[in-house]
């Protein structure tokens, strides 16, 4: 690697690219907006994620896959209910769509007027006078 002149960082594929400096201003925070404050981490591991691996590592031997799990955040408590909600919704869904295609004849005698108690209304019957055959 060629270090580059006047205040280059270097010169590699995509050319010569200064150094990133530092404003010298504080980031504007507003008194309205949420008051909030990034903990003491190192490289994104905050004190509490390093204790279970600490405690892990003490109990037996970590694999490097299961660090990987550690240092994601943990799940919401509500997201277990999440299953149920798209459950839910899947049925209305299913529901929706029964009736919504339910006039097309193949699905209004394969499927509608085989469900009990509503399936006669779905049986239609053409006039003699308006049969083209």
């Amino acid at each position: 690697m060629v270090l580059a002149q006047f205040g280059t960082k270097f010169e590699g594929h995509h050319g010569m690219q200064p150094w990133v400096s530092l404003p010298n201003y504080k980031a504007y925070q507003s008194k309205y907006g949420p008051n909030y404050k990034i903990g003491t981490n190192f490289h994104g591991i905050d004190l509490h994620r390093a204790r279970i691996l600490y405690v892990n590592r003490l109990s037996f031997r970590i694999h490097p896959s299961s660090i990987r799990i550690l240092l994601k955040t943990p799940f919401h408590p509500l997201e277990p209910e999440t299953g149920t909600t798209a459950a839910g919704f899947g049925a209305v869904a299913g529901i929706f769509a029964l009736f919504f295609f339910a006039d097309i004849p193949r699905v209004r005698k394969d499927i509608m007027q085989k469900v009990p108690f509503i399936g006669d209304h779905f049986v239609k019957e053409i006039a003699p006078e308006d049969n083209p055959f």
